[in-house]
């Protein structure tokens, strides 16, 4: 009987078992034992190491059945982790009023002095996001007054608080999510996301004046930043209604806090359609009008809604239906 070594089992190649090269021992029940064995623990190799790499053939020696493992049954990579801070290569700080130094993939140095809700930074997966809410601090520059993060599909705000006080949309925080300190020490409060690839700092500086009697800073460090937000974009404006993470009533908490009386809109998926008509109503615009510019095939039907509620309450911009059919192509 022959040993295994002594058969040559070819080699897998584009998913397809090569014919042995030379000579070959004349097929038995061991050279078919040996080469389904094989077989089993390469599939086996396979499934722990989560990789797969299309349909995978093995031919019994003597009969020409093939026996097929679909990539559906093979486990998925899992998603990306972190396990040093010299992963996070690309950094964002915003300080002041504000000042942002440095800024992602070594964009230079920029100031922004806009009022309302800004987009900050963004993860490329989408995993995590940051925006700021900018308001005068009771003299002549803007600043922080509050801060809303996604991590994961879930949302916090932050409102200046003294403790770390992350107020959290519906259920709470993800899990493996990791804090530490608070905005008001020496050393400000940390936010690491479950996987370590993104970090949040933010500090709480008291003034005693303005509107707010106190300013915010933030950094981010994250290990692959989207070109997104004033840390990885040029230009940017305010986010839009629909997009932004603050809720309607948070909104209206800001505005109040800033002595802000507009550009305090948000949009929720479930508002009522008379709220968005109210909208248009105050704006000036033909809730018909803002349907009518909604209603095209690049504007998937889900966004629609937030699409009118944009396009009136920015006054009828045709940005707004831009940035709605940009949005759904991530939808079709």
């Amino acid at each position: 009987m022959a040993k295994p070594s002594e058969v040559e089992t070819g080699m897998l190649v584009g998913g397809e078992v090569n014919e042995p090269v030379g000579p070959v021992l004349s097929p038995t029940r061991s050279h078919v034992a040996w080469k389904m064995f094989m077989v089993s623990v390469a599939t086996l190799g396979l499934a722990v190491l989560g990789r797969s790499a299309g349909s995978w053939a093995a031919a019994e020696a003597g009969s020409k059945s093939v026996v097929r493992i679909t990539p559906e049954a093979l486990q998925k990579k899992d998603e990306e982790e972190c396990y040093a801070t010299s992963e996070l290569v690309d950094k964002c700080s915003g300080w002041g009023d504000p000042h942002f130094e440095p800024r992602f993939h070594n964009m230079a140095r920029t100031d922004n002095l806009q009022i309302g809700v800004m987009p900050l930074a963004k993860s490329t997966d989408g995993n995590f996001e940051l925006q700021g809410f900018q308001c005068l601090a009771g003299w002549s520059a803007s600043t922080f007054a509050a801060f809303a993060v996604k991590i994961n599909g879930k949302t916090a705000t932050y409102f200046g608080a003294d403790n770390a006080n992350l107020e959290w949309h519906g259920t709470g925080p993800p899990s493996g999510l990791t804090m530490t300190g608070t905005p008001s020490d020496s050393q400000g409060f940390a936010i690491h996301s479950p996987n370590l690839c993104q970090s949040l700092w933010i500090k709480k500086k008291n003034t005693g004046s303005g509107f707010l009697g106190y300013y915010l800073d933030f950094g981010v460090d994250m290990s692959s930043a989207a070109p997104w937000g004033i840390c990885g974009q040029h230009a940017v404006s305010q986010v839009l209604p629909s997009q932004r993470l603050f809720t309607p009533a948070e909104m209206n908490r800001i505005c109040e806090m800033c002595h802000i009386k507009t550009g305090c809109e948000a949009f929720q998926p479930e508002q009522h359609p008379a709220d968005v008509a109210n909208m248009c109503r105050r704006n000036h615009i033909e809730w018909a009008t803002a349907v009518e510019k909604c209603k095209i095939a690049a504007v998937h039907e889900n966004l629609r809604k937030g699409c009118v509620f944009d396009y009136c309450a920015t006054g009828g911009d045709m940005a707004a239906v831009e940035n709605a059919a940009a949005e759904s192509k991530h939808l079709n």
